[in-house]
This record gives C-alpha cells, structure tokens and sequence, in this order.
C-alpha cells in the first residue's frame, strides 16, 4: 500500500540487503512479505510497515534448501515448501512450518502435496497448488498448530493449476488445458468456468465480487463468482499468434488484475494498460499508455 509516513518523515538511511542468489516467489500476507531464493533455499521475511518507513531487516530468516518453491507468511508463522531429497531441479513434495525466529515444525493433516507451484493466501487459509488438487493449510481455534487439507481437482478439471488467484475467501485456479476452477477453501467446493483456451493470468477481486480471467488466446472472461457463469468475454490483448501460425509471448506475458471497483489487462504488444469495468460486460473506461512491455500488475489504495 502507499507510505504511512509523510516524506519528511522518512528515514534517509537504507539498510543494504545482499542480493539473492537466484530470485524467487515473493509472497506478501497479512503484515508480511516473504522472498525465496531458490538458488540455497534462505527465506527472509519483512513486515511491509517497516518498508513504508525505508527499513529492511528481516524479521525472520531460515533456509530450506536450494530448490524453486516458495514461503507464504500465515497465522504470525510461516508455512514453506522443503527442497526435494533427491534432486534439487524437481518440485517440491513438502511443507513445514516456521516461527518468527526460524524454529522448523511439521504441518498437521494431509502431508503430501506431490509437485507444489502456485501459492495464494485468503482470509482464513494458506493455498498451494499440486499435482491433484489444492492443499489448504488452516489454523486450529485452539493452538497455533497449522492443519493442511487437500481439496482433489474437480472431475471436470482440464489438468492441473500452476497458479492461483485470490479474493477474500474465494479462489481462482487456472487449469493447464482450459477452463478456470473457483474454489471455496472453508466448504471444499467447486464451481467451474469454461475458457475457450489456457487461461494464463486469473484475479478474484477483494470483497470477491467480480472474477477475472485471461486466456492465451489474449480473451478476456468476466466470470459470476457464484456460479462460474461467463457473464461476459472480450478479446483483451492480441492474440499472440503472427502471419503463417508462429505464436509468440505477448497474450502470454499479459496480466489481469482486480480492485474494487475495476479491473486492468496489460498488454505487452502494445504498451498499453487498460480500465475495464467488468461488471459493465468489460467495458473499456480508460487507456494508459505506457511504451515498453507491460506484464505484471498490481492494484494498490482505493475504497
């Protein structure tokens, strides 16, 4: 979010953070944001306050081996992928938990998660996507004790997600051969929304009122949070595809993202961030015209 501080009030002193090896995940949750290194597996996390006010010290810090997985702060604790035992190039299998100083425990309930990729956090819940579904991880009412469940893809999923979109209490998940499952975390539940092609950015908004997916085909779906009705679809970004069938990257590289009351579709191609009103079947409301490559995105403020 924006700076507390007035500028004035800032520190005009930074704090030099090493670099990391091989940059990773980043994860911001509640108060927290987590990086992962992927090169030696070092996760440090940061309360995001303390980066309003220009500090960067780490409040917590461990490694869990050189792998590509990620650390996702939840419940004042972390839960974190472990790097595999035999070959560090595969997808991680395990979760553990880590407290603010670094102190490992193992994750109650379901304990395999077979190729992790794809994290998300919603009110109540931590998410990450496997190869057969999506692992919840809750907190016990009782104990600070952290139970994973898995939640098996819906019989009518197209593949497996390799990454997941989150509202409130509501999340998206993309599966690899089409289509985008919004799942219920708390009830288990599944709705499904058929895509004409691979989605490859998806948005739940924040009160997880509106849905918004994009597919590789540079389509764009309003999607009914309820039912998973395509209320609306629009060609967002171009294609991707040139003269003669050759596909290249800008559909693919483009992003959606959801605020409150609108959502925006970058488009690499051209340069160009767009204003969608997407309770207004993607209605166009404005154009940034930014140059260069627009890709990811991220809403901040608002009501």
């Amino acid at each position: 979010g924006p700076p507390h501080g007035k500028p004035d009030q800032m520190s005009t002193t930074r704090t030099a953070v090493p670099p990391a090896e091989e940059p990773g995940h980043v994860m911001s949750a509640d108060t927290r944001v987590a990086f992962f290194d992927d090169a030696n597996g070092d996760v440090k996390v940061y309360p995001r306050a303390d980066m309003d006010d220009d500090v960067l010290e780490p409040v917590t810090e461990f490694s869990v081996g050189a792998h590509h997985g990620v650390a996702v702060p939840f419940a004042d604790q972390v839960v974190s992928t472990i790097a595999p035992e035999k070959d560090s190039a595969e997808l991680p299998d395990t979760l553990a938990v880590f407290d603010e100083a670094g102190e490992k425990s193992d994750l109650a309930g379901d304990a395999t998660c077979t190729d992790i990729h794809g994290a998300a956090t919603v009110r109540d819940a931590a998410l990450f996507a496997c190869a057969d579904g999506v692992l919840t991880v809750t907190e016990e009412d009782t104990s600070d004790t952290l139970t994973s469940t898995l939640v098996p893809y819906p019989e009518d999923a197209e593949g497996r997600a390799w990454s997941l979109a989150a509202g409130r209490d509501l999340v998206g998940v993309p599966f690899e051969d089409g289509g985008l499952g919004l799942l219920d975390p708390e009830t288990g539940t599944w709705t499904v929304a058929p895509t004409d092609a691979p989605v490859t950015s998806a948005a739940v908004s924040p009160d997880d009122g509106s849905v918004l997916a994009l597919d590789e085909d540079g389509t764009g779906y309003a999607v009914d949070p309820g039912t998973g009705q395509v209320l609306a679809d629009s060609e967002l970004v171009g294609s991707g595809v040139e003269a003669g069938g050759n596909r290249t990257d800008s559909a693919d590289s483009a992003a959606v993202v959801l605020g409150t009351e609108r959502g925006y579709v970058s488009d690499p191609t051209s340069g160009t961030v767009t204003e969608l009103d997407v309770a207004d079947g993607l209605r166009e409301t404005r154009e940034f015209n930014l140059g260069g490559t627009p890709g990811a995105l991220a809403v901040t403020g608002g009501k």
